[in-house]
């Protein structure tokens, strides 16, 4: 449970004179109070449940229609953003129904930081949908010293790795005066406790919810802490105060606009900063404190001009192989437009989270697809979904058990702050990364061949068949290869010739192999068509082939002295090279 305040516990008495004095206020948009500037955009804005504590009473059932009853409120207000600080008797799971009932996200929530429950914490939290995780505090020892102040913040950085690899977001810390008021010389230089802390966490795990109202109360200059820690402070108390230092510090809440501070330059700072949220608060509330009352009227006085606010929902990976490509199904994350005016995103890309996360994180998450640039969301109704759009990311990690972190972003009309999303994935213990190990073979074939083939002399009037044969080596790469043969002339095809005249019997040839030693000859075409010899199907390397030729010549044959011959051609081809 969130604790009162020391500030608070000597001004409830003045906080309820405030409220009666307003409590039939219906101050509109237009007669937003100048102390509360441009206003807030409604859909970056919530509250805090504190307000409520008093009112949230009783047996666990009557605790959660108290809780619908001030759901309902919120939903009447168009307010869609909440921070409880309890559960008031639910289960997670129950709270977080209720909540979806009346449209309300859950961006954080004021619960314990305490080392060893903290396990606890994140399974709540990641029930909840948080995105932040934390308390109304700071973790343990504190900061009563700077030794502990230092050790705090390790504290913070070792909670917020668990929640951010959790897939629960970052943890955060609250102020109230104290954070400020302690000081400590550091190398020569005077700090608060809050700096110290946020100089020595991590900003990928720890991040500050400034409570303006306490800040301001310390005193310290709220705008330029949101200048100097621009990065760190991703939510904001809203509250107001009278009484408030230097003149009288004690700070008296009230509800907003009716108060000393001067909220002009403080939303100015934080506009376009990394504030996602803003929770009004009326810190603390009375016996007699008509919390709904005060609650619809801040509403009314902080309301700001119409604007998108863009949310988007943190998404949870499977611990996916480490692997070069991605093979695992992409994971949608539903983004929508909590605001009051037409939200626009013209792209979505993926981004280092910064600190000392290394740029490779980027890498293992894809964008496969999106609607979210196809065309504006329509701004959100009051009792209505706000309307959505979808991106799905890949997790395709390269590493195997590291957990891997990077920034979904999104160019929208939308404040800066709310235009990107966390990532968080590890992978699983099993590496598998395939590597290629190898070369090319092009294609190929060779045939070694050479000639000429001769049969020696020819001795006329004896009955003989002459033989010769030629050596030749096959290599080939392609699935199958086939030797051919075909002769180039067209004067008595097949037979050898001398001049016109030409032998009788056709010349007839064999192609033989270790495999097939002694095949049959074969006369050659007598019209001239190709002959296949032989047929791969497989590659060959030197396969050797003896082609034998055979000329068979008659006792009666007349022959002609000179030379007979034909030119032959022999080819080595592929089907499929």
């Amino acid at each position: 449970m969130k604790g009162i305040s020391r500030r608070a516990r000597t001004c409830a008495v003045v906080a309820v004179t405030g409220v009666a004095a307003l409590a039939t206020s219906t101050a509109a948009h237009a007669q937003r109070p100048a102390s509360m500037g441009a206003g807030l955009p409604v859909g970056q804005t919530g509250m805090q449940m504190f307000n409520f504590s008093r009112y949230i009473t009783g047996t666990a059932a009557e605790q959660k229609t108290k809780v619908g009853e001030i759901f309902a409120m919120l939903q009447s207000k168009g307010i869609r953003v909440v921070e409880p600080y309890s559960l008031h008797g639910m289960s997670a799971a129950d709270f977080r129904a209720l909540a979806d009932q009346y449209g309300l996200r859950i961006v954080g929530r004021h619960g314990g930081v305490t080392e060893s429950t903290w396990d606890s914490e994140i399974a709540t939290a990641k029930t909840l949908g948080q995105q932040f995780i934390g308390s109304g505090g700071t973790a343990a020892p504190g900061q009563g010293t700077y030794a502990q102040t230092l050790a705090t913040a390790a504290t913070l950085n070792r909670l917020g790795k668990r929640s951010v690899e959790a897939g629960v977001g970052k943890v955060y810390i609250h102020n109230h005066t104290g954070e400020f008021d302690a000081k400590y010389d550091v190398n020569g230089t005077i700090k608060t406790a809050w700096e110290i802390l946020m100089d020595n966490t991590d900003v990928r795990y720890v991040a500050a919810e400034i409570d303006a109202g306490w800040a301001s109360d310390a005193p310290v200059s709220v705008p330029d802490l949101l200048t100097r820690y621009r990065t760190r402070i991703e939510m904001m108390h809203v509250k107001d105060l009278t009484n408030i230092a230097p003149i009288g510090r004690s700070g008296n809440p009230v509800q907003l606009g009716t108060g000393e501070i001067d909220y002009t330059p403080i939303f100015a700072a934080a506009k376009n900063s990394n504030v996602k949220w803003y929770h009004y608060e009326l810190d603390p509330p009375s016996a007699t404190f008509d919390a709904f009352a005060a609650a619809r009227n801040s509403f009314d006085a902080v309301r700001g001009a119409a604007a998108p606010a863009l949310y988007a929902s943190m998404p949870t990976f499977g611990a996916e192989k480490a692997a070069p490509t991605g093979s695992a199904q992409p994971v949608p994350i539903k983004v929508e437009n909590l605001g009051d005016a037409p939200l626009t995103i013209t792209n979505v890309t993926l981004g280092n989270q910064g600190g000392n996360e290394p740029t490779s994180s980027t890498g293992d998450f894809t964008i496969t697809s999106n609607t979210c640039t196809t065309g504006a969301l329509p701004a959100a109704a009051v009792g209505q979904a706000p309307s959505s759009c979808t991106v799905f990311v890949r997790f395709n990690p390269r590493r195997a058990v590291t957990t891997s972190i990077a920034k979904l972003n999104f160019a929208s009309n939308a404040d800066a702050a709310t235009n990107s999303i966390q990532l968080v994935a590890t992978s699983g213990a099993s590496l598998s990364v395939p590597v290629e190990v190898g070369g090319t073979v092009a294609s190929q074939l060779s045939l070694d061949l050479t000639g000429p083939a001769s049969f020696g002399a020819f001795v006329p009037g004896v009955a003989r068949d002459y033989a010769t044969s030629l050596i030749a080596d096959v290599t080939t790469t392609t699935p199958d290869a086939t030797l051919s043969l075909v002769e180039n002339s067209t004067n008595a095809a097949g037979h050898l010739v001398n001049g016109t005249r030409a032998l009788q019997q056709p010349l007839k040839i064999r192609a033989a192999t270790a495999a097939n030693p002694n095949p049959a000859y074969a006369a050659l075409s007598e019209t001239g068509a190709s002959t296949n010899l032989l047929t791969w199907t497989e590659p060959v390397t030197a396969s050797r082939v003896t082609l034998g030729f055979q000329q068979s010549i008659g006792a009666s044959e007349t022959l002609l002295r000179g030379t007979y011959g034909k030119t032959l051609t022999f080819t080595l081809s592929s089907t499929t090279p």
